[in-house]
């Protein structure tokens, strides 16, 4: 997202995402803002918005490991939190915020009051 300040120049805003990776060293976590701009971290960085290895070892996808064309102890597994899902958690977040609140203020309706006014107009 860019935004242009009072003098007109403009900013870039971007929000750091969870990067997840598992190979056979272990688990590595860090945020997307630290392997941005072909910056590395932990032997990982980021070409094309895609998390690739610096140690020469491939992304492990299913149907290869499957197949048995890549083993797991040489690949490295990428379960980073992507755009889509981390816009999916706020929305749960959210939803259940509101249904949360409406279940409880329907709980604490007097039905009997509600009939009465209704039925007197």
């Amino acid at each position: 997202m860019d935004y242009k300040d009072e003098n007109g120049e403009e900013h870039h805003v971007s929000v750091p995402l969870p990067i997840i990776i598992k190979d056979n060293e272990g688990v590595h976590t860090f945020l997307s803002s630290s392997i941005a701009h072909g910056h590395e971290h932990d032997g990982y960085t980021l070409e094309e918005g895609q998390v690739v290895s610096t140690k020469g070892i491939q992304k492990a996808t299913l149907f290869a490991i499957i197949s048995g064309k890549q083993k797991s102890n040489e690949v490295f597994f990428d379960f980073s939190i992507t755009k889509n899902a981390a816009s999916m958690f706020l929305s749960v977040i959210f939803m259940a915020v509101i249904f949360i609140g409406m279940a409880r203020n329907y709980k604490n309706l007097n039905y009997q009051k509600v009939l009465v006014n209704y039925w007197s107009r």
